[in-house]
Parts: structure tokens; C-alpha cells; sequence
């Protein structure tokens, strides 16, 4: 991630299991193991920025910014899309109001892959189809940081 941008990695301490229980308890939704592993290894993954910096320093949301940053995804199509809303857990913040994270099926199964909600597709419309604003990526949250 850090690429040519002239910023330092920042790195998260590793979350507790006491404190990922207390988050999967405010968010409604059990973390997949691989991102509970990935939180208890390291609690969010981003860029130092500069005191004056408008951007959120993270890429990886912190398991403690966590709940808010998961309502603020929700809330944006919970209004057409409540019961998929519910079944969406963002992690990633792409810093332009999408995001990516997992969804979960009606039957509480994890649905394969990440999913990234775009906000520029979602039209506000409660027929719109999910698969319209968002893209599926097969894979893993390892595969994805590879």
C-alpha cells in the first residue's frame, strides 16, 4: 500500500479477544476467522499521515473504529436494503466512500469471497439488485493484501 506515496506504514497493536467479542457483540455479526486472526495479529493497517491530513490514516479499520465505521457503510443503503445491510461487515475503507469487507447470506453463512460496496453504482432505488453495487472478488483477505 505504501507504493511511492512518501508515507510510513502504520500498524495496529493486536486487538484482544475480549475486545473482538465486545465488537462482534455491537456490530450483530461473528468476524470471520481470517479477519479475527488478521485483528489479533494487527488492529488496522494504514499510512502515518501529517498532523493537517483530512484523510483517515487507515486502510485496515481498527477493530475499535470498527462499529462506526461498519453503521456509517449500512447506513448509506440500510434505507432501501435493510436485511442485506445488516448482513454486511466493511473493513477496508478505500477513503472514497466505498468500501470492502464480507457479506453474510440470509442464513447467517459467510458468503465466499470480499465484497466492495460502490457507492457511485448504488442508485438509492429499493428494487435495485445488491450485485449492482457490489463487486464480488474471489479470494481471501490474505490473498488480497498478497
Amino acid at each position: 500500500m505504501q507504493g511511492d506515496s512518501g508515507y510510513d506504514p502504520k500498524f495496529g497493536d493486536p486487538a484482544s479477544l475480549e475486545q473482538l467479542r465486545d465488537i462482534q457483540d455491537s456490530i450483530g455479526l461473528v468476524f470471520p476467522d481470517e479477519l479475527a486472526e488478521l485483528y489479533a495479529s494487527v488492529d488496522g493497517y494504514g499510512l502515518e499521515m501529517g498532523a493537517g491530513s483530512l484523510l483517515s490514516p487507515w486502510f485496515l479499520v481498527p477493530s475499535s473504529l470498527l462499529p462506526d465505521f461498519v453503521q456509517n457503510n449500512r447506513s448509506v443503503f440500510s434505507g432501501t436494503h435493510p436485511e442485506f445491510a445488516k448482513r454486511y461487515l466493511p473493513c477496508i475503507d478505500w477513503l472514497n466512500g466505498n468500501s470492502m469487507g464480507f457479506i453474510y447470506a440470509t442464513d447467517g453463512e459467510l458468503v465466499s469471497g470480499l465484497h466492495e460496496f460502490s457507492h457511485e453504482a448504488y442508485s438509492y432505488e429499493p428494487d435495485q439488485d445488491p450485485a449492482e453495487f457490489f463487486e464480488a472478488f474471489d479470494g481471501t483477505l490474505s490473498d488480497f493484501f498478497d
